[in-house]
C-alpha cells in the first residue's frame, strides 16, 4: 500500500468514525413535564414540606419523591396511555401529624418526534386537560401544554395556605 493510499484510508476511517459518533447528542432525550408549586392567588413560589409523589397505576407504584421538601417536581408521562395520574401526599413532618393527599390526572396525546440523527426519536406530549382533587390543591394551570425536552415549568400547581 502506497503512502497516498494509507493516508486516504486513514482519512476515510476518521470520517466514518466521527459520522457515527453519539457525542453530538447532548440534549435531554426525555420529555418530562416540570411542575412547580405556588401559593394560591399569587405568583409566589411555594416549597411543599414532606412531599411524596407516586405514579398511580405505574409499574410497582414506586415513589418519584419520598418525603422530600421541594418547590418543583418532574412528572413523567406514559407514552402508551392517554392519561397519567399522580398521588401527592404532603404535610405533617411525622406520621402522627395530619397529612393531606391529592390526586392529579393529566390527559394528553403522545406524539413521536424525530430529534436528530445523533439523538434519535422521543415523545412530545400535548396536554389537553387535567383534573385534581381539592384537599390542598386550589387549582392547576398548564402554562405550556406542549411538553418537549426543554427544561421549563409546564404545570403550575396552586396550593391553599396551610
Amino acid at each position: 500500500m502506497t503512502p497516498l493510499h494509507t493516508l486516504l484510508a486513514a482519512a476515510a476511517l476518521a470520517a466514518a468514525l466521527t459520522a457515527c459518533s453519539s457525542d453530538g447528542c447532548t440534549d435531554n432525550g426525555s420529555s418530562l413535564p416540570l411542575a412547580a408549586f405556588y401559593t394560591s392567588g399569587s405568583t409566589q413560589s411555594l416549597t411543599v414540606p414532606n412531599l411524596t409523589v407516586r405514579g398511580i397505576g405505574a409499574p410497582g407504584d414506586s415513589a418519584l419523591l419520598s418525603a422530600e421538601t421541594v418547590s418543583q417536581v418532574y412528572l413523567p408521562l406514559r407514552p402508551g396511555c392517554d392519561s397519567t395520574s399522580f398521588q401527592l401526599n404532603y404535610g405533617g413532618q411525622s406520621t402522627a401529624e395530619a397529612r393531606t393527599t391529592d390526586t392529579l390526572t393529566l390527559r394528553y396525546r403522545a406524539v413521536p418526534a424525530f430529534v436528530s440523527q445523533e439523538c434519535g426519536a422521543m415523545y412530545v406530549f400535548e396536554i389537553g386537560s387535567w383534573h385534581a382533587t381539592a384537599h390542598g390543591i386550589d387549582s392547576v394551570a398548564i402554562s405550556d401544554p406542549v411538553i418537549t425536552n426543554a427544561n421549563r415549568i409546564a404545570i403550575k400547581i396552586y396550593m391553599r395556605a396551610q
